[in-house]
């Protein structure tokens, strides 16, 4: 239930919350029971999907299994959200196994190639979980998948760093050891040996060729690969852990802390290709340590996939999508700010202006101001036909300004009018000589401000319909701003009055909703709260 949702887009609901998103998903509008049917239909479909996840041995295409039954080793059940995007884009017709394989080959890489190079795995849940929301539309589901992960916030080591730490890090000490143990397998399948071992059955472990305790003989030869500024003991501590000096063996006790001589006899006989060539080595220094990390990382590189490189940062890229949609719906005479884009969309204030500042052709870009009105310091117009005096731009599409050089606050479209927008409650017709929340009408011409009173007369008497509308006039006067609910949702409001004094005795915060009966439901454009801060 927790994937349906994420391979929904929902890149944020977590898995203790599943309950109350499933709720808040058939709560949105009218579900009819044919859709109910249609969501169960899939969510069984999935099921099915999923399954090969947990049962490698059940998917058809022995390349696609060879990839799950590495990932299922790697015990990587944080790529589910990708995986299961994969496979249901592979059912849907949308890629074929060969493809399915392709991208899932470079998940696999990602996560190989960031246990080598050290990069923690405290992000992973979240790389993941924003798959299916910001994969890429316009390019093949593999292509699209290479370009995510390749992102510069995903962190996926570029075959230069990968040599470096094959080289320098000590692999033995870093990931989990079927992790490791996976590695060295992959390695030794790199060599393609006409009778590969078994090793599901292979009672295989991971030995170090230069001991983690050297004895005196080992010790002399490192003496002498020592350099100059290093002992023998600071060469033993810098190269035992690392991927140049571990293999795979039966025999791990046998070889123990022998003799490099001893450890040659014993590996000359193993089945194990790697084996074999470390033991047609004269002798096992720094030296050939390194050879061989340079060869293991040349065959790494062969085995997982590089990133590409000038990706840039990974962003939602139906967020965009949306974002741009919204903002060509504003109504003329209309603003919003960053932080409320940013807050519709579920992002951050500086990746809306980032985006908004690096992607040209965004209808009324320049109509996203800061929180308090005013043009940001870092704007500039990103298309070649536009440009001039933003204020005198703003001005011709109506927006008023204030004596300090602010837009008007009354024509702020904040997150909640941007959502109304896109839901088809409300017309994008204005009334130039209107606020905002006045000029953007329902269907039938009754604006926000209208629908307010007419429901506040319902329940109340004339006098206090007038009194109140008095009162929101003579505020609009002093300043202030008023904002109507676009009568989505069903509340219940009560008649509150609350003064909160600060320190500076001259200055009160009162809060007070629109009059309504107590417990009385009604609908959420009758719930006009009014934040006033005047000074005394």
């Amino acid at each position: 239930m927790w994937l349906q949702l994420v391979l929904g887009g929902d890149d944020r609901v977590r898995r203790q919350d599943l309950y109350a998103s499933q709720q808040q998903h058939f709560e949105r509008g009218e579900i009819t029971e044919a859709e109910i049917e249609a969501y169960i239909t899939d969510l069984y479909h999935r099921g099915t999907l999923f399954r090969r996840l947990l049962h490698p041995e059940e998917e058809p295409d022995p390349a696609v299994r060879a990839h799950l039954h590495r990932l299922d080793t790697w015990q990587a059940q944080v790529t589910y959200p990708a995986l299961m995007l994969l496979m249901d884009r592979r059912e849907r017709g949308e890629l074929d196994s060969p493809e399915t394989a392709r991208a899932m080959s470079y998940i696999e890489s990602f996560l190989v190639r960031r246990m080598i190079c050290r990069v923690p795995t405290n992000n992973l849940n979240r790389v993941f979980q924003a798959v299916p929301g910001q994969l890429p539309r316009d390019v093949p589901v593999a292509d699209g998948l290479h370009q995510l992960l390749s992102a510069d916030n995903r962190f996926w080591p570029d075959d230069d760093e990968l040599r470096g730490k094959i080289r320098t890090a000590p692999f033995y000490q870093y990931g989990r050891w079927h992790q490791r143990k996976m590695v060295l397998q992959r390695l030794e399948e790199s060599y393609g040996h006409p009778e590969p071992i078994d090793f599901a059955t292979a009672q295989l472990t991971i030995e170090h060729v230069l001991p983690q305790s050297a004895g005196d003989e080992w010790m002399r030869m490192l003496h002498e690969d020592a350099a100059t500024t290093e002992t023998a003991e600071d060469l033993h501590v810098r190269l035992r852990h690392t991927l140049g000096n571990l293999t795979l063996t039966a025999v791990n006790s046998e070889l123990s802390n022998h003799p490099f001589e001893r450890k040659q006899d014993l590996l000359k006989g193993s089945h194990l290709e790697m084996n074999r060539r470390i033991a047609a080595t004269e002798r096992w220094g720094a030296q050939e340590i390194l050879a061989r990390a340079d060869d293991l990382a040349e065959r790494a590189i062969a085995l997982w996939p590089a990133p590409l490189r000038g990706i840039g940062r990974a962003e939602r890229s139906r967020d965009w999508q949306l974002a741009h949609q919204v903002l060509a719906a504003l109504p003329h005479g209309t603003w919003t700010s960053y932080g409320d884009l940013a807050a519709f969309l579920g992002s951050g204030a500086q990746a809306v202006g980032n985006h908004l500042a690096d992607t040209p052709g965004v209808a009324n870009a320049y109509r996203v101001l800061t929180s308090e009105g005013k043009v940001s310091d870092g704007f500039r117009w990103t298309s070649p036909g536009d440009g001039g005096d933003v204020r005198a731009r703003l001005t011709a599409d109506g927006i008023r300004f204030t004596v300090n050089g602010a837009a008007d606050p009354a024509q702020r479209v904040t997150a909640d009018d941007l959502a109304s927008l896109l839901t088809g409650v409300d017309d994008t017709q204005a009334d130039d000589e209107g606020t905002a929340q006045r000029t953007v009408k329902s269907q039938s011409g009754e604006t926000r401000a209208d629908r307010f009173f007419r429901q506040l007369a319902v329940d109340d008497s004339p006098e206090t319909v007038e009194a109140v509308r008095a009162l929101l006039t003579r505020w609009e006067k002093l300043g202030g701003w008023i904002g109507h609910g676009a009568g989505q949702a069903t509340t219940s409001a009560f008649l509150i009055e609350r003064t909160t004094r600060s320190a500076n005795p001259k200055v009160r915060n009162c809060w007070s909703p629109a009059p309504a009966p107590q417990h009385t439901p009604h609908d959420a454009s009758s719930e006009t709260h009014h934040k006033v801060r005047r000074v005394a």
